[in-house]
């Protein structure tokens, strides 16, 4: 009934604003019906039309506003927006719960850099002459890299020891004439200050033709070359870059979120994207130190459950594809965080064969910066967040069957990794977890499994 009374209040609106609208543009017809007279006085004057019209418009919109709110949003449901959900059983993933470790893991990026790496610098000006080295070349400390044009330093040298030879006979000569009493002690200071200037020449330009055979400081490969044969260096010039590979350093930049867990004697895994068992074909020395694991043995590695000695390699227990990982250990934490980024740098040392790892390579570290050995778990996943106090929960469906219905549990977790999420109560060994679908379901949901691990 209000709705009718409502619809023809409406209707009354638009018919008086019509009648006056239509009575403004056609006055003498207007004139002509006679129920019209009681208003003619109204319709010739301007002002008060106007005022009309204004006045139910507005009361036209209040109208549209009215009934919308009253009649049409109330209407408006999900149901008639949304086609309705499917009745049939929920598809869905299951894995059962399972006691074993839960291992918070950091990965980080890394680069190799040399053991020692010794950049050679010209200690004398002068042309180049000769090189038989180029970048790659093995050279053996004291080995010749190039050799300076000597052409000027050795007329130069022959020059500087004519000049001491007379300086010391000039010397000589004062210390006799010292001795006598014929020169004064300041004149005897003057030509052993000179024969001593002229001395230190000599030696000088000795040392400089020595410093014109540029030789290599250390054993290594040569990294870089600066310069090529005719090329003109200068005193302090650098000609050469020589890294020493046999020991490599491994330096990752971490988060100061991180550092306080990482020390010194960690165990560290490593990794890289060429890393094959194709490669480790061509490197032997390698292959005794090489593990394939997948992420739970990725963990088990960290907590030192699988030592780096094991030849066994983790299959995956869920059907996940083992990677190859080089176990090794923190050699130091640098005491020191960079103050722009708030991170800091941990540096893994390791003995290098074959030259596996080049300077500057892409290393990727995995390290452990909380765990736990042995504990009731769920795939991290398999959690959803309930209204109530930030509390957590599962699905739980059926054990024993591929078809039933899901069932809502609350849980108390402790910690949590990317895989691996500690629960401290609510579930129990051999229940089987929801980790795909669960964001739709509802309690008492019906669930059909399509895949079910750890059975």
């Amino acid at each position: 009934m209000d709705l009718i009374l409502n619809i023809i209040a409406g209707l009354i609106l638009v018919g008086l604003l019509i009648l006056i609208i239509w009575a403004t543009k056609h006055p003498q017809k207007s004139k002509e019906i006679s129920w019209l007279a009681p208003v003619r006085f109204y319709l010739t004057h301007q002002s008060l039309r106007k005022w009309t019209i204004n006045i139910i418009g507005a009361l036209l919109i209040l109208w549209v506003g009215n009934f919308y709110i009253h009649w049409i949003q109330p209407a408006i449901t999900p149901a008639t927006m949304f086609p309705p959900p499917f009745n049939g059983p929920m598809a869905v993933n299951v894995e059962k719960v399972t006691v074993g470790p839960v291992v918070n893991v950091a990965t980080y990026t890394g680069s190799v850099q040399p053991w020692q790496s010794n950049k050679v610098l010209s200690r004398v000006d002068g042309f180049v002459e000769s090189m038989q080295i180029y970048p790659g070349d093995f050279v053996h400390k004291g080995e010749t890299l190039a050799q300076l044009d000597l052409s000027q330093l050795r007329p130069a040298l022959d020059k500087a020891i004519a000049d001491s030879a007379y300086r010391f006979s000039e010397y000589q000569r004062a210390k006799k004439l010292y001795r006598d009493s014929v020169i004064t002690p300041s004149d005897f200071d003057n030509y052993k200050r000179v024969y001593k200037q002229s001395v230190a020449q000599v030696q000088q330009m000795q040392a400089d033709l020595q410093y014109a055979t540029i030789k290599s400081g250390l054993n290594g490969y040569v990294a870089k070359r600066f310069i090529y044969p005719g090329d003109y260096v200068k005193k302090g010039m650098p000609l050469f870059r020589i890294d020493q590979l046999a020991r490599v350093r491994i330096q990752f930049t971490v988060s100061e979120n991180d550092l306080p867990y990482i020390h010194p004697g960690d165990r560290v895994l490593l990794t890289s994207p060429a890393f094959s068992r194709e490669v480790f074909k061509r490197y032997p020395e390698w292959q005794n130190k090489i593990h394939y694991w997948d992420e739970d043995g990725v963990r088990r590695a960290l907590l030192g459950k699988l030592k780096s000695g094991s030849k066994t390699d983790t299959a995956g227990t869920n059907s996940e594809v083992p990677k190859p990982y080089l176990l090794s250990k923190v050699a130091v934490v640098f005491p020191q965080e960079d103050s722009a980024t708030h991170t800091g740098v941990v540096e893994i040392r390791l003995t290098n064969p074959s030259i596996l790892f080049k300077t500057d390579s892409y290393i990727i570290g995995k390290f452990a910066t909380a765990g736990v050995d042995s504990t009731l778990r769920v795939p991290t996943r398999a959690i959803i967040s309930l209204p109530e106090n930030e509390a957590k929960g599962v699905y739980l469906a059926p054990a024993l069957s591929e078809q039933g219905f899901a069932q809502l549990r609350k849980i108390t977790v402790g910690m949590s990794g990317s895989r691996y999420t500690q629960v401290l109560s609510g579930v129990k060994p051999d229940d089987y977890v929801i980790y795909a679908g669960q964001k739709d379901l509802t309690n008492g949901m019906s669930v059909v499994v399509l895949n079910r691990k750890n059975q």
